[in-house]
């Protein structure tokens, strides 16, 4: 898959195809629609100096969203 996430299952974690597909109709869901995050406060947690992180914020930025980050 493009997407791995998993849950916990017990003291394990095990991978979720539900999570995944609710996951992307999310996506989805925000690409097609005019949902915002104008004024909206958006919480990053563990942000590195990746390269993900980076198109995240910018991302979440450019749609109005007030961001805090964290490392």
């Amino acid at each position: 898959p493009l997407l791995h996430l998993k849950c916990k299952a017990g003291t394990n974690l095990e991978y979720s195809s539900k999570l995944i597909s609710v996951y992307f109709n999310v996506l989805n869901k925000i690409a097609t629609s005019s949902m915002t995050f104008k004024d909206k406060n958006v919480l990053l947690t563990r942000v590195g100096k990746g390269l993900i992180s980076v198109k995240v914020i910018k991302s979440v930025l450019s749609c109005g969203a007030h961001v805090v980050i964290t490392t």
